[in-house]
């Protein structure tokens, strides 16, 4: 699971925050099972609005890896298990 901190806010040229496209680089380097957005809405600094991120991953074809929660919601994921180990 990845857990992507969006937003695309840079402070003295120092990236704090991903923007859409660099969520969906981020998605394709780490390929997890699931990708969930976060903190891409809380301060007004922010650049890259959750929409834009939404496009990018429709674009991309990645929209089924992609879980959005709401604030204040939770997501339980399962941890696979090898068998043999």
């Amino acid at each position: 699971m990845a857990v992507l901190h969006l937003g695309g806010t840079k402070i003295m040229g120092v990236m704090l925050t991903m923007d859409a496209k660099q969520g969906v680089q981020a998605i394709k380097l780490i390929a997890p099972r699931v990708a969930i957005p976060v903190h891409y809405n809380d301060y007004p600094v922010f650049k890259s609005p959750l929409e834009d991120f939404q496009k990018a991953v429709a674009s991309a074809g990645l929209t089924k890896k992609v879980k959005y929660i709401n604030r204040g919601e939770t997501y339980t994921f399962d941890v696979p298990v090898k068998q043999g180990k």
